[in-house]
């Protein structure tokens, strides 16, 4: 079973824009990298430039293999874009109030990437987790006509992205020290029972992270009402992530990381999702 992640919400197809749009339609080549991490986590992709910036985060959610379980936002120069993850964890928002950040706000949702990038080599910002804080730095390498071609579609990058909820940079570090010390005292706690031993860093393949943005895949992670609008299967109904330590759901008693959530990663682009009612 597919479940998606826009509760209660009404968003339009992908591919069919509301922001300035022409036949002579074009596609942006970004290049986005992980801050604060060496050697580098990157990716080189190419996205529609029609599309808001809510389908840009979710694009790099798939390229750059986090969860989208996390409130986000992008850095202009003349100010924040703002939006949810499509979970909609109201305890990231908490966040904004520390940050202090000035300028006018626009939201994700609302806001065309063509309304707001001009031009090759502009540089904008992309931090996702508003408490582990992940810095993402996005530069416009080129800008080019759109053809028939799959979009978006990932074309280069380099090393595995960090596990959710690891604590940010520097909790990323202290896994990848303790994962290369199997006499560590929390090597059981960190690394057996919650990242897994298969846990590779240097990880990248191109083809898997293409086959989750294909078309059919990509749009599977929405629900389709009769008009065509996509929306969610369970409205009203707050959905999460099956964890990767819970039972997995299709009641092996095995740990869903151990189970089926390489499948569901593979057939359905993301973890499954179940009711925070019915698994607490």
């Amino acid at each position: 079973m597919v479940f998606d992640g826009f509760i209660g919400k009404e968003y339009r197809e992908i591919g069919k824009p509301r922001g300035k749009h022409s036949d002579n339609s074009k596609m942006y080549q970004l290049k986005i990298a992980l801050e604060g991490i060496e050697p580098k986590i990157w990716r080189r992709f190419l996205v529609e430039d029609s599309v808001t910036f809510h389908e840009l985060h979710r694009a790099i959610q798939v390229v750059m293999g986090w969860g989208n379980y996390h409130a986000y936002e992008f850095f202009m120069e003349d100010g924040r874009i703002e939006g949810e993850g499509d979970l909609g964890f109201c305890v990231d928002t908490m966040w904004r109030g520390f940050f202090g950040s000035s300028g006018p706000t626009k939201s994700a949702k609302e806001t065309v990437l063509n309304d707001l990038i001009k031009k090759e080599n502009q540089e904008f910002g992309y931090l996702y987790d508003l408490g582990d804080k992940w810095e993402h730095s996005i530069v416009v390498e080129k800008i080019v006509d759109k053809k028939d071609q799959q979009c978006p579609v990932l074309l280069d990058g380099g090393c595995a992205c960090p596990p959710e909820d690891c604590g940010g940079v520097y909790g990323y570090y202290e896994i990848l020290e303790i994962q290369r010390n199997p006499s560590h005292p929390r090597y059981q706690e960190r690394i057996v029972d919650w990242l897994g031993e298969d846990f590779d860093p240097d990880y990248f393949d191109v083809d898997d992270i293409n086959e989750r943005l294909g078309a059919d895949n990509f749009e599977d992670t929405l629900g389709t009402s009769d008009e065509g609008k996509k929306v969610s299967h369970y409205t009203g109904v707050k959905m999460r992530k099956l964890g990767r330590n819970e039972p997995c759901h299709c009641g092996s008693g095995k740990k869903y990381k151990k189970c089926c959530l390489k499948k569901d990663i593979r057939e359905m682009g993301e973890p499954v999702k179940v009711s925070v009612m019915e698994h607490g």
